[in-house]
């Protein structure tokens, strides 16, 4: 009576353990787009940071398109205080964005929609 119980924990937790693994790629990434993004230079264009995203998920086994990736590379923070101001001006940053449809095939037959978001700051 336990063993359908205890195999049913047990898928529970390798479904979850693979969408926790598939959010860290996403994560990493994310920042190998954003750490480019901030590069001056030729490589650091938007096309060429959605292709680096693209190769790392590829090279982890996550199948993305370019639409699951956006990237913004005008984005002002503040440097101090939350406010910017002629003491503290803002500082320009890239944002890069990864969205993802994890299927949930083995328990429900849904998706779970897995997102990160990474900022730094430009180096120009």
């Amino acid at each position: 009576m336990a063993l359908p119980c205890l195999a049913m924990l047990m898928m529970v937790i390798g479904q979850v353990s693979a969408a926790v693994a598939t959010h860290q790629t996403l994560n990493n990434a994310a920042r190998e787009g954003a750490r480019l993004s901030t590069v001056p230079g030729e490589y650091g264009n938007v096309t060429d940071v959605q292709n680096r995203v693209l190769a790392y998920a590829a090279a982890h086994g996550i199948t993305l398109s370019a639409a699951n990736v956006t990237v913004n590379q005008n984005l002002f923070v503040p440097q101090v205080g939350g406010i910017c101001s002629i003491a503290a001006p803002c500082l320009k940053a890239s944002r890069v964005g990864v969205t993802y449809q994890y299927p949930l095939d083995l328990l429900l037959g849904k998706t779970l929609q897995l997102g990160t978001v990474v900022e730094m700051r430009n180096l120009y």
